[in-house]
């Protein structure tokens, strides 16, 4: 956890052996009681997704970016009621639109985006789909960036 502190996480939560209720109630503890305005599960499975609901507070939205296992088939139950009650909204997004490139570019430029510590792996050309292969059983982590083409 002292990695996600150096990242510039505020807070973190050991969520091992924690079902998504479990975790919502504590991201709101250190919230103060409320929940977060925005939550991005950028990994799309069940247990992400819920999660990344759960934490949310009234009128909160939560944005999904990660597409769904093979386990779940692109289907996922959601508690729709919680939804209603708690005036919660869901987006999906596919990518970053390339509109944005200039002003993330600028941000790195100018230091305030430091995108290489969230490097963790990089492979040849040839290796690539190793690295594919690991993705369906969540053995990644971070980004695999190509840095060899020959």
């Amino acid at each position: 956890m002292q990695q996600q502190k150096k990242l510039g996480a505020v807070a973190t939560i050991n969520i091992d052996g924690l079902t998504p209720e479990q975790i919502g109630e504590r991201v709101k503890a250190i919230s103060g009681g409320r929940g977060v305005h925005v939550s991005i599960d950028a990994v799309g499975v069940s247990k992400a997704t819920l999660t990344a609901l759960y934490s949310l507070r009234k009128g909160g939205r939560l944005a999904t970016v990660g597409l769904s296992s093979e386990e779940d088939k692109g289907q996922l139950t959601m508690p729709i009621d919680l939804m209603v009650f708690n005036e919660w909204s869901m987006a999906g997004s596919l990518g970053n639109p390339q509109s944005e490139y200039p002003g993330l570019l600028n941000m790195i430029a100018a230091g305030r985006l430091k995108p290489r510590q969230h490097i963790t792996e990089e492979v040849a050309l040839e290796n690539v789909q190793s690295v594919l292969d690991r993705m369906p059983t969540f053995e990644t982590n971070g980004y695999v960036v190509v840095t060899k083409f020959n």
